[in-house]
């Protein structure tokens, strides 16, 4: 099983306490039953308006995993909606944009100018749109892009979920507050149930993207 590179993030906290948390991807390379995955109708990829809209919400749904919009064990999924707090906080939904698909092309074009394998800008902008990139993908006519390149991208986009632990620490080397690793989604917003001690109860949230093919990105 491959692993991208963890993230160790370190964030300064009131009272004098140091928060750091901890990503480890856990990469499923067959997220869904082969039901699910049933690929939408293959279409050439240059025949397509400029202004087409996004992929449809069912087809991206098709691509989650029983649970996801629910939650499992510490971690409670809120669906993502247009609340964003003035001060940029973790409460903000930060919901993924939607990607159309002459977006879609655009990126994949300018991917396949690129070298494999590397974190060039075409690729992690592609990575970034997730399940939305790989609906499109599945569009892709084979002519339109070598197979060892469509291999390599369904490989990384397959890739949606992490597993997340992080904990508060005070000047004395105390753990306050602990999150176990716990799996959740990427770009969906989840609630974890943190375990404290000798401190009040603490709500922690955000959405854990993916924002390049080495790096993970959440505000806690």
């Amino acid at each position: 099983m491959r692993r991208l590179v963890g993230t160790l993030a370190v964030f300064a906290v009131a009272a004098g306490l140091v928060a750091v948390a901890w990503f480890r991807p856990e990469w499923i390379l067959q997220p869904v039953s082969t039901a699910q995955q049933s690929p939408p109708p293959v279409e050439s990829i240059r025949p397509v308006p400029k202004a087409s809209p996004g992929p449809l919400p069912e087809a991206v749904a098709a691509l989650l995993e029983p649970g996801d919009l629910i939650g499992l064990g510490r971690a409670i999924a809120h669906p993502h909606g247009e609340q964003v707090c003035a001060s940029g906080c973790a409460a903000s939904r930060h919901p993924t944009p939607p990607l159309s698909w002459a977006k879609f092309q655009r990126l994949l074009e300018k991917w396949k100018q690129e070298p494999l394998g590397r974190p060039t800008p075409g690729l992690e902008q592609l990575l970034f749109y997730g399940r939305q990139s790989l609906v499109y993908l599945r569009r892709v006519a084979p002519e339109a892009l070598e197979e060892k390149r469509r291999q390599f991208l369904q490989q990384q986009l397959q890739r949606t979920h992490v597993v997340v632990s992080f904990r508060v620490v005070d000047r004395q080397g105390v753990v306050r507050v602990y999150l176990p690793p716990t799996r959740v989604p990427l770009d969906i917003r989840h609630e974890y149930l943190m375990d404290t001690h000798d401190l009040q109860p603490v709500v922690t949230s955000g959405t854990i993207k993916r924002v390049g093919l080495y790096h993970l990105w959440q505000r806690i």
